[in-house]
């Protein structure tokens, strides 16, 4: 009889579990009220009461502030279309196991689903190059000024 680990990928609102997940792989998830929390998965490992929490993964909306200019139709119809990481993380011991692309196909499906057509992501620059590795191209509305990168990937 094999002993294989059990590893699990279920949707979650337990958001203070991901948050100190997120904290502890420095990758902090900020909240405001422009953003609109759609589905969010952990990623575990064990069972019962040894299941620990390893990965997880948010998806957002970004809401229209309120008072905000009207901006054009195009560029309105494109925010709708496309759906945000707001944080990704995968514990260390777990990295390289093709993990972090398990959570990244469940936020493509979900983005679908939803009828979306981009999953896009703000990252700094060795974040920026990990996205890349997984299909994610630099968007025209990079903000250089804070050594963001918006990296989109068409679903």
């Amino acid at each position: 009889m094999s002993c294989k680990p059990v590893l699990k990928i279920k949707s979650t609102e337990e958001y203070e579990a991901l948050d100190e997940l997120f904290a502890r792989n420095g990758a902090p998830l900020c909240y405001s009220e422009k953003t609109e929390i759609v589905h969010a998965w952990a990623l575990t490992h064990g069972g019962g009461a040894l299941e620990a929490l390893i990965g997880g993964l948010v998806l957002v909306k970004e809401r229209e502030a309120a008072g905000e200019k009207e901006e054009n139709t195009a560029m309105k119809r494109k925010q709708c279309d496309r759906y945000f990481i707001k944080s990704m993380a995968l514990d260390r011991l777990y990295r390289g196991m093709k993990l972090s692309k398990i959570l990244l196909d469940k936020a493509c499906d979900e983005v679908r689903m939803l009828g979306g057509r981009e999953l896009a992501v703000l990252a700094e620059e060795p974040q920026s190059e990990f996205f890349k590795h997984f299909g994610f191209q630099e968007g025209r509305e990079s903000e250089k000024d804070r050594d963001l990168h918006l990296l989109v990937r068409k679903v």
